[in-house]
């Protein structure tokens, strides 16, 4: 068949520029991705780990993401017709310049037969949906996907096997209220579960700390759900809204806290930002990375504003020697 990512008039957009969020939309985005970030800047800080180290994890565990289907253009609709309707001895995929003849013949169509194609490939993206991925509820629909997917995966074991002299034995359990378990893999694996009785043993502990994990994991974002406001609240319940990290009152607010903080840590009244990367008597734990260290104020970027304050409650001042 024809290429479908040739586009003779640039039809296809990507990015977010043309994207269907809105700005709303996407500054909650943002928002949430620097909260992330934040969240990660901590936790490198108490487990002493780098931030790139923890991402890595996180990318590894985390589920897919739900995937589009890749936007199509008027021409790439029209390719298709055109290749049913020429799809002849006199032409096939080795025909030379096959493809300058179709955009020729897309070049020659009238400005009807052009609506007719936009108009075909609005109705296709419309129908088109993100193929999430969620839990099946109905029974039978998901033994049959999940047996489809064993049946792939020892595909895959014996074809390792093959070209990697690997062999595999996998157990497999729910992590809801069903009893069923499993083991599948290669066929020295199956046979090696079939010869080891302790393999038995594992079950009831392994199918007991995978319903653990599932209910931490509904109780995770059960918590998130219920606490959908992010806005810094200090021990006196002073609130900062972090969508206004440009206002004034933001802005004093922050170097308020900050006073606080300082003069409780490390017991001085006035930070010292102008002479602060000269100075060697304080340092500033958690403070968000890749951005220096100064007034509130002098922070001209608002997400950078942003970090500073999903990081505010954890900030700390510390007196040196």
């Amino acid at each position: 068949m024809i290429e479908e990512s040739y586009d003779i008039e640039n039809e296809i957009s990507n990015g977010f520029e043309n994207s269907e969020l809105t700005k709303e939309a996407l500054a909650l985005i943002e928002e949430m991705r620097l909260k992330h970030e934040a969240e990660i800047h901590f936790l490198s800080e108490q487990l002493k780990l780098e931030p790139e180290f923890i991402k890595n994890i996180m990318k590894y565990q985390r589920e897919p993401a739900p995937r589009k289907k890749r936007k199509i253009s008027a021409y790439n609709v029209f390719q298709k017709d055109w290749w049913e309707n020429n799809k002849t001895k006199d032409y096939n995929l080795s025909t030379a310049d096959i493809q300058k003849v179709c955009a020729s013949d897309w070049k020659k169509l009238n400005e009807k037969d052009h609506q007719f194609y936009k108009e075909k490939v609005k109705e296709i993206s419309d129908s088109q949906q993100l193929s999430s991925i969620n839990y099946i509820e109905n029974t039978k629909s998901r033994m049959t996907v999940l047996n489809k997917g064993i049946s792939d995966i020892r595909k895959m074991f014996c074809s390792l096997q093959i070209t990697c002299g690997q062999e595999f034995v996998t157990l497999s359990v729910s992590n809801r209220n069903e009893l069923g378990s499993s083991f599948f893999g290669t066929n020295a694996g199956e046979e090696f579960y079939r010869n080891t009785p302790k393999f038995k043993d594992f079950i009831t502990p392994f199918r007991s700390l995978s319903n653990v994990k599932y209910n931490e994991y509904i109780g995770i974002f059960a918590k998130q759900s219920s606490e959908s406001n992010n806005n810094y609240v200090d021990e006196n319940n002073m609130e900062i809204d972090i969508n206004k990290a440009n206002t004034k009152e933001v802005q004093n607010m922050v170097r308020k806290v900050l006073k606080s903080k300082f003069e409780r840590d490390v017991k001085c009244t006035q930070i010292p930002y102008k002479n602060w990367h000269i100075q060697n008597k304080y340092a500033v734990k958690n403070w968000p990375d890749n951005i220096t260290f100064q007034d509130y104020s002098n922070i001209k970027n608002e997400n950078n504003r942003k970090k500073v304050l999903l990081a505010l409650k954890d900030i700390e001042f510390v007196k040196l020697g």
